[in-house]
């Protein structure tokens, strides 16, 4: 686990340094931004989980873009993304009667490292789609069971049942606008598809789990070059 975790921040250290680089060398565009919001997650692929219900929780993402030119950029990043699902589970008595219902709520905490290319349009108003894969390294994995009559309230960690990382693809849609020179907002809805198969262990019929989260980004972000070639651009739309 710790190598796998060692490789994705120095693949992610990489690709920091050789945007930058690049950007210094070629006056390019370079921002640097953070993304947080709420997400909409569940988890699919066998009988058991395909009608569970949806798990809400947070996204925080961390990344620079590096712009090729005004309508295509690059976006290396890290980010915090929570997934899961909650399971309504009947409880019986002894005899099989039915007592109550719980939501068990299985939480997965995901650290991302994406990789994403942005196409923007817009002058003032920018109007953009961002697509690429991500690498998940999973945190932490708990079942929790609320507290029922006499039941008391259980978690159990399930780190050893899955997966240690999941690939996946990125879709986004999003818009940016700036508040000053430097700075801009955006807001941006996106989704992260799993594709692998994360449970360890074996499934009944070929059953699988997958993720798949839908976050509502809120962005800031700072131009930290800015190319003189830009600038003139910029002043003649304005």
């Amino acid at each position: 686990m710790k190598s796998i975790k060692q490789f994705a921040f120095k693949l992610l250290l990489f690709s920091f340094l050789i945007f930058s680089g690049i950007a210094k060398a070629q006056s390019t565009k370079l921002e640097v931004r953070f993304a947080g919001g709420p997400n909409r997650s569940s988890l699919y692929g066998n009988k058991a989980i395909d009608s569970s219900n949806p798990l809400y929780g947070i996204t925080g993402d961390l990344s620079l873009e590096y712009h090729f030119n005004r309508f295509v950029s690059i976006l290396p990043g890290i980010s915090y993304n929570e997934k899961g699902n909650i399971n309504p589970t009947v409880y019986t008595d002894t005899l099989g009667n039915p007592l109550a219902t719980a939501d068990i709520k299985t939480k997965l905490k995901y650290l991302n490292v994406p990789l994403l290319i942005r196409f923007t349009f817009g002058n003032r108003f920018k109007f953009y789609f961002n697509t690429g894969p991500y690498l998940g390294l999973l945190q932490n994995a708990k079942t929790i069971t609320p507290s029922i009559g006499s039941i008391e309230a259980t978690e159990f960690n399930i780190d050893s049942t899955l997966k240690e990382q999941e690939w996946g693809v990125s879709l986004g849609l999003g818009i940016a606008f700036p508040i000053t020179k430097r700075l801009n907002l955006g807001l941006e809805l996106r989704n992260d598809a799993g594709l692998q198969n994360i449970s360890d262990l074996t499934i009944n019929n070929n059953g699988k789990i997958k993720t798949n989260e839908t976050s509502a980004l809120f962005s800031i972000s700072y131009i930290l070059i800015k190319s003189k070639d830009k600038d003139k651009d910029k002043e003649k739309d304005d």
